[in-house]
């Protein structure tokens, strides 16, 4: 692998890739952007003890490509539309019992809207 090739899957500069092949010490920012680019286990490459591969954290599947930001986007989504159904169920649980009907988060209803002021 070239140097170029090594800075690009690393996103450094060639030239310091090129000093740490050479024997300069590398970052610690190199090293983990290396393994996570080989797959290799950090802690394997710095102990030599547990697994040789990297171990993803989030499995492949539908978030694992999704920015963060959509992801908690859709868990709220999601938590609205959950806490909509629960609403209702305690609605309809609550008329079979025989009490209010109205959701507890409903809105109370409010004094009738008063006449717009005369215009003069």
């Amino acid at each position: 692998m070239t140097f170029k090739a090594l800075a690009d899957l690393t996103r450094h500069h060639p030239e310091t890739v090129r000093r740490y092949m050479r024997g300069q010490y590398p970052s610690l920012a190199f090293v983990l952007r290396l393994c996570k680019a080989m797959s290799i286990s950090p802690h394997w490459l710095f102990t030599g003890e547990g697994s040789k591969t990297l171990t993803p954290r989030v499995p492949p599947g539908p978030f694992s490509e999704m920015p963060t930001s959509e992801i908690f986007e859709a868990i709220a989504t999601e938590l609205d539309a959950l806490v909509s159904k629960v609403d209702r169920l305690e609605a309809r649980l609550s008329a079979i019992d025989g009490g209010d009907p109205t959701p507890p988060n409903a809105a109370a209803p409010g004094p009738p809207d008063a006449p717009a002021p005369a215009s003069t």
